[in-house]
């Protein structure tokens, strides 16, 4: 080399050395020109500055900072950078990532208007981390982003992984917009293009990702474009999306999925989605990748799978999910139990409309199927599949909306096949059901898999026209099917409902048919099929049609025939038509085994010919039409015309096209009225959602009262009991007194104290779920009530389980489930106890499917002889006790 050449290799050699260690911004001036530039209040930095202390923090005051070219690295450590704005551009560095034998860093970002955004080119933001046995590490580091602007995030992404074995995911926390209280005082969005990921391998748990969003008018929003992953070995992950705005699920670029919280260890859980818009939840142009939080199998065959995972999706607005790609899946692995999927939409005519299959079915001979639970504020419309499905069945389809509920193609099917499955819909409005099957049947053969349900129940008309199927197999008794509208109900003929039992001996179901509910006026028309038959001797299969007017069409079938005392019953408050071609079928081997007819006084008596056997006298009896001052026994309320303008019995009111929904005369011409009678309170009325208070602020009612306990002594004595009320209202005030006296002579011996007030340890009864006390010299033990109660069960199962050796409940692995599977109900019934309305039914419910699910893995455990049966039935005990304190908080205040 020529001496020429040496000074310009002494300044390449000067360039590329690593800046001095840094930990303020006041190091980085210090640097200079070398390591940053400034040209107004816009600052980049071009050199990577290793940050080597414990905790740094760079306060660059009201600059945006631009990083180009240049970062930080930070290893394990943290740091923190305070600025108006951070752009991370090309060659942009942010790093805080362990080596192979330490956790990743943190990484703190507290900006204001300037916000965050990372352009395509820079690097990979790094805080990926190790765990090694027997150290403190937990995996993956923790990058936080405070701004008061919007955070925009290209690039390849934000990496929290845990990357050895036993690592766990770190945690991602982007929040823009900031709330003083429940006041925006800085407005943001959030939008990702670039992947998140909080990942763990064969024993971590998956981390935790948490988008928030605070804003006014347009801000506030949140649009996910690109995958948010925190799969995990020992469990998925968690991700949380909270927008004061409108939230879009869009599709990633190579049509993956989009949010993932999935298990992939040996027989782990799923994690858990929530996403919660003050606005509208919708797809990018229409379309929503897929979203994921699926259980996992076991590595060896017959080994239990993991449960599904925990959607939960909240609009305030409308919430609409399609694309032919998306969709919704909870399923739990092989052998495992489908998890839980919550939609809901919170304002009065919001529609929630799903085109995309939503799954919490589970695999295998001792699956058992999950819940999807679907509330939609005004129309729910389901144009996908949703499977609840298991061989050892407990599905859960619940489907309410204020206003309708369509199912239409091109749905195929909404099913929760398997022994106990339920299918439940319930509309404020009218119920339409299209071409796609509507299942709750039981497909094995072996005894005690009977066929589940469906349930439909609408404030308006019912109208259905494709295959419902609860029927049985083998020895197995048919399901039932419940129809119930207000108003009127169609059976199309293209519409098949089966309620057969199994062939092999099994009981025809039950089909309940009903037009014109709750006395209201309605016409029942079944121009479709169906039957409930069945093979069993002492079987009993029933259907029955009911309305105003009943009319069973040319092609309308009504069976019940194989049962000995299978039966049919029509009842028509108006009138009965059965047209030429229809036939209405039982048994009739058995006195009770008949087709009974209702009729009111002087209708015609039908054709005996469509009936099987033939109808005969003893079949129809006529009853009266009650009226207001003559109502006999089994009289038929009459159906009058609502809207005509005339007040007929049994309404209350008609002010003809005035009618409805809301008071004072509502849609059935009943007097409606929402006063509730609190002078506290503001009484509206909703079309959709009905009656509406709340609260006059500084308004109160006080009721108190003082009961003064008696008093016994030796000899004659007197006992007296005073009760005092007072009642304060806002303007007037109540006051009562009333006392009782009565003598009599008793000679009483006083015990000794059980317990006084300097050793109350001598009331411990050593049960955890009851507070003991000592009152008077006596001991009380007054169980727990509501929360407390729930939580010291689920407590007391972790406590059991814990001190039982692992081979007493199937192996360390077993151990660990079971646990997993309290903790998880026990965080659903803190998180519920925090809630109101629906969230807390939803998080109550969540706890409740958890705790359905321990059970069954309990149940499952004793059958096999892994569990030991004193413990199994110890840890059973606390579960039902938990699972029964845990129902009537679900609707609690």
């Amino acid at each position: 080399m020529s001496r020429r050449g040496l000074p310009l290799l002494v300044v390449l050699l000067a360039t590329a050395r690593p800046a001095a260690a840094v930990c303020t911004a006041a190091d980085i001036m210090a640097c200079g020109s070398t390591c940053w530039t400034c040209t107004g209040s816009t600052c980049t930095i071009v050199k990577l500055l290793p940050v080597t202390r414990a905790a740094c923090t760079f306060d660059f005051g009201a600059r945006n900072v631009v990083l180009a070219g240049g970062g930080f690295t930070a290893g394990g450590n943290a740091f923190e950078i305070k600025a108006r704005g951070l752009t991370v551009g090309s060659s942009g560095t942010l790093k805080a990532s362990g080596n192979r034998d330490t956790g990743g860093g943190t990484i703190t970002l507290t900006l204001g208007a300037g916000g965050f955004t990372v352009l395509p080119g820079a690097n990979l933001i790094d805080l990926t981390g190790a765990k090694l046995a027997g150290t403190p590490q937990t995996g993956g580091g923790t990058f936080s982003v405070f701004s008061d602007g919007d955070i925009t995030l290209g690039g390849p992404g934000i990496a929290v992984d845990g990357t050895t074995t036993d690592a766990d995911g770190g945690t991602i926390l982007l929040n823009a917009g900031r709330l003083s209280g429940t006041t925006v005082v800085a407005s943001g969005s959030i939008t990702v293009r670039a992947i998140l990921s909080a990942t763990a391998k064969t024993n971590g748990s998956g981390g935790t990702v948490m988008l928030v969003a605070n804003g006014s008018g347009t801000s506030g929003r949140i649009d996910v474009e690109q995958r948010v992953d925190v799969t995990g070995g020992a469990g998925g992950g968690t991700i949380n999306s909270m927008s004061s705005g409108d939230t879009i699920l869009g599709t990633t670029p190579s049509g993956g999925p989009l949010l993932v919280a999935d298990a992939n260890g040996d027989g782990s859980d799923g994690g858990e989605i929530d996403v919660a818009a003050g606005g509208q939840v919708r797809g990018n142009n229409g379309a929503t990748g897929p979203l994921r939080a699926r259980g996992s199998a076991g590595f060896f065959p017959g080994d239990p799978g993991g449960f599904g995972g925990t959607f939960c999706i909240d609009a305030t607005g409308a919430l609409t999910l399609g694309g032919s790609s998306g969709g919704i899946d909870a399923s739990g692995g092989q052998l495992g139990c489908g998890g839980c999927i919550a939609l809901a939409t919170e304002n009065s005519g919001a529609d929630l409309t799903l085109a995309v299959p939503l799954l919490v079915d589970a695999s295998g001979l001792d699956g058992a199927a999950g819940e999807v639970d679907i509330s939609a504020g005004g129309r729910a419309i389901l144009r996908g599949d949703i499977d609840a499905s298991a061989a050892n069945g407990c599905g859960m389809l619940c489907i309410m909306a204020l206003s309708d509920i369509t199912l239409d193609a091109p749905a195929g099917a909404l099913s929760a096949d398997g022994p106990g499955g339920c299918v439940a819909l319930c509309a404020g409005r009218d119920v339409v059901l299209g071409s796609p099957l509507v299942s709750a049947a039981a497909t094995s053969t072996v005894s005690g898999n009977d066929a589940g349900s469906l349930c439909v129940a609408s404030g308006r008309n019912i109208t259905a026209n494709g295959p419902v199927n609860v029927s049985a197999s083998g020895p197995n008794a048919g399901g039932m099917i419940d129809v119930e509208a207000c108003r009127d109900l169609s059976i199309g003929g293209a519409a098949t409902l089966d309620a057969d039992g199994g062939q092999g001996g099994g009981s025809g179901g039950t089909i309940f048919l009903l037009a014109g509910g709750s006395d209201f006026p309605g016409d029942a028309t079944l121009s479709g099929q169906a039957h409930a038959r069945g093979t069993a001797a002492p079987g009993a299969a029933a259907a029955d049609l009911t309305g105003c007017t009943v009319h069973v069409g040319p092609t309308g079938l009504l069976d019940t025939r194989g049962d000995a005392r299978a039966r049919n019953t029509l009842k028509a408050r108006t009138g009965l038509r059965v047209d030429a071609g229809a036939l209405i079928a039982t048994t009739g081997r058995d006195p009770t085994s008949r087709d009974f007819v209702t009729l009111p006084l002087g209708a015609p008596t039908p054709s005996p010919g469509a009936f099987a056997p033939l109808l005969a006298p003893g079949d129809v009896h006529f009853q009266p039409i009650c009226t207001p001052s003559n109502q006999p026994p089994g009289c038929l309320v009459p159906c009058p015309v609502c809207g005509n303008g005339r007040v007929e019995y049994p309404e209350t009111c008609d002010n003809g096209a005035a009618d409805g929904p809301c008071q004072p005369c509502d849609a059935n011409c009943r007097t409606f009225t929402c006063d509730d009678g609190n002078p506290c309170t503001i009484d509206t009325c909703d079309p959709l959602a009905g009656c509406m208070r709340s609260l006059i602020p500084g308004c109160t009612t006080t009721t108190t009262t003082t009961i003064a306990p008696p008093t016994t002594t030796t000899g004659s004595i007197t006992t007296v009991t005073q009760t005092t009320s007072t009642t304060v209202a806002p303007s007037s005030t109540t006051t009562s007194t009333s006392s009782t006296a009565a003598s009599s002579s008793t000679t009483s011996t006083t015990a000794p104290p059980e317990c006084t007030a300097d050793t109350p340890g001598a009331c411990d009864d050593h049960d955890l779920c009851t507070r003991d006390t000592c009152v008077a010299g006596r001991c009380v033990h007054a169980p727990l009530a509501s929360f407390d109660a729930v939580l010291c069960r689920l407590d007391g199962l972790t406590a059991v389980m814990q001190a039982a050796p692992a081979t007493a409940v199937g192996g360390s692995r077993s151990q660990h489930k079971l646990e997993t599977g309290v903790d998880r109900a026990r965080a659903f019934t803190v998180a519920g106890q925090a809630a109101q309305g629906r969230r807390r039914a939803r998080q109550l419910g969540m706890a409740q499917r958890k705790l359905a699910a321990f059970i069954h893995a309990v149940q499952k455990g004793i059958r096999r002889k892994k569990i030991e049966p004193d413990l199994g039935a110890r840890l059973l005990s606390l579960a039902d006790a938990a699972m029964a304190e845990l129902a009537p908080l679900r609707t609690g205040p």
